[in-house]
């Protein structure tokens, strides 16, 4: 009902038309939530050297597909090796740096450790 004679302020007649509103909306187009997922690829959390090691394996493994030479297949697989060993000590000092922010609070540490393992995801809405 969006008159209410009882209803003289402006505000509470504002509330009233918004929440009124409201109410017509999500019973024509309710709110629909969905997850996303974060890509395997997600760099946001890596160090410079991290994120380096990673262009030039691309770079090396791009060579090796254009050209097919031995020579540059061992470049490609040395710098894949140097690259993996990057990605997770980053990881693994960001998991620290994260753990180490909240210590003493058991609260918070169990917070951090759920984020830490994806099971609080965001929800988008569509």
């Amino acid at each position: 009902m969006l008159y209410d004679s009882t209803t003289t302020d402006a505000d509470e007649y504002a509330e009233l038309f918004d929440s009124e509103t409201q109410r017509i909306l999500d019973s024509h187009t309710p709110l629909l939530t969905r997850r996303r997922r974060r890509g395997q690829h997600d760099i946001r959390h890596l160090s410079d050297d991290a994120r380096q090691a990673k262009q030039e394996r691309r770079r090396l493994e791009r060579r090796y597909r254009r050209t097919g030479a031995e020579s540059d297949r061992r470049a490609y697989q040395h710098a894949s090796r140097a690259a993996r060993h990057s990605i997770q000590r980053s990881r693994a000092d960001n998991i620290k740096e994260k753990l180490d922010a909240v210590s003493g609070d058991v609260k918070s540490i169990w917070r951090t450790a759920r984020s830490l393992l994806h099971t609080d995801q965001k929800a988008v809405c569509t």
